[in-house]
Parts: structure tokens; sequence; C-alpha cells
């Protein structure tokens, strides 16, 4: 698993995945109080890897 600083990196992490047509889904909280909040993104195993490193090969593994 990777680990993301704050919100404001997964959003740019799922814009990027977006912009790059990279399967994925965006995990939102549903109940107050923090509604929407956008709390991880599963990436759906893809075979060129390489693509997929270009957006997450700056995250830090989860310790």
């Amino acid at each position: 698993m990777l680990a993301a600083r704050d919100e404001a990196q997964l959003a740019l992490l799922e814009r990027q995945l977006q912009r790059l047509a990279i399967p994925h889904h965006a995990i939102r909280e549903p109940d107050p109080p923090h509604l929407h909040a956008l709390m991880a993104i599963g990436i759906v195993p893809v075979a060129d890897r390489g693509r997929v490193h270009k957006v997450t090969g700056q995250l830090p593994l989860l310790r």
C-alpha cells in the first residue's frame, strides 16, 4: 500500500489517473463529519505498470 500526505494529494492522483485513462475507483466517505472526503483510491491492475508508476512512483509505502 502507498500513502498520500493528505486529501489534496489524493485528489491530484485521481486527476492524473483520469487524464491517463488508468482504471481506478475513488473511495469517498459517505457520512459526516467527513462527508464526501476522498479517503482512498483503488487502482485496477493493468498490464503496463509503467503508466501507473508515473503517477504513483513518488508516494511512499504505508508503514
